[in-house]
């Protein structure tokens, strides 16, 4: 079907419309955080805990850079052995939440 030329516009999506719904699901988004935010996220935090690490993981940037001052490192002021992740406890802490 082809468009007519001179023919007014009609139809379509009302002018900011995308937005005005954005804009009122995230009002009502932050109300609701503000009234059971926390709580939530404790709840989140101790029985979905893979859902909770998904959701703060997806709010950290993909890419990051990191800048440091690198000093030389004396090996003899290293220990003789490194812990291992078996050694570690909170490696043996997360273990609980692996299936």
């Amino acid at each position: 079907m082809q468009f007519e030329k001179g023919r007014p516009k009609t139809g379509g999506r009302a002018k900011g419309a995308k937005n005005r719904l954005s804009h009122a699901f995230l009002t009502a988004l932050a109300e609701d955080f503000e009234q059971h935010g926390i709580e939530a996220l404790k709840i989140a935090r101790i029985e979905r805990p893979v859902e909770y690490i998904k959701v703060v993981a997806g709010l950290m940037p993909k890419e990051f850079e990191i800048k440091t001052q690198s000093k030389p490192v004396v090996t003899s002021a290293l220990p003789q052995k490194l812990p291992t992740a078996d050694s570690c406890s909170a490696a043996n802490d997360m273990r609980k939440w692996i299936p």
